[in-house]
């Protein structure tokens, strides 16, 4: 399955496992031991769903801001651990940016998943406003994970990306994923 929103593919079951899964595991094993967890950006559900099966993990707050995508989701169950039925998952449909400025709840680990920069509206989850209302709700030890298609953009707006997300995180690493897929995967303080 793949998810389609206005012609551009923003996930494949198969093809971003890799990716999907990844995203979430790196930080979630950064941590040590993460109990609270975010995801922005649902799609095939395989990030979520990968960290809910985490023993250590009670909660992942899911921020989607189109509910029509909880259908691919759920389609993806065999392969995201059926995580629409997971009761520790709590689905939460509308802005991430909102939830993130708002929110009292903090997290061990955060991970942002939108489509490309370029998309309508999806730049300001690239911004330094938006890291600093990251920084606020990640908890001390917590990882922030950052998926960067590398694929689509040049890497003037790459670097972009990680001179912004620098700004905020003392520690900021890059990570690959297979192909062209860039993580960028940040901390309150530097790790052995």
């Amino acid at each position: 399955y793949s998810l389609i929103i206005n012609g551009k593919s923003d996930g494949n079951v198969i093809a971003d496992a890799e990716t999907m899964v990844t995203l979430g595991l790196i930080p979630a094993i950064m941590q040590g031991k993460p109990e609270q967890a975010m995801v922005i950006g649902l799609g095939t559900g395989l990030t979520a769903g990968w960290l809910a099966a985490i023993d250590s993990v009670k909660q992942v707050d899911v921020l989607e801001l189109e509910s029509k995508v909880t259908h691919i989701a759920s389609l993806c169950g065999p392969a995201n651990f059926q995580m629409m039925r997971n009761p520790k998952v709590a689905l939460h449909i509308g802005d991430a940016r909102e939830w993130v400025l708002t929110t009292r709840r903090t997290y061990d680990v955060i991970v942002s998943e939108p489509s490309n920069p370029y998309r309508a509206g999806v730049a300001s989850l690239f911004s330094r406003e938006f890291y600093h209302a990251v920084a606020r709700i990640l908890r001390p030890d917590g990882v922030y994970a950052q998926w960067v298609q590398g694929y689509e953009i040049g890497f003037p707006t790459f670097l972009s990306i990680y001179a912004t997300m620098r700004t905020v995180f003392p520690a900021v690493e890059i990570w690959t994923s297979g192909g062209h897929d860039l993580l960028l995967v940040a901390s309150h303080r530097h790790r052995p």
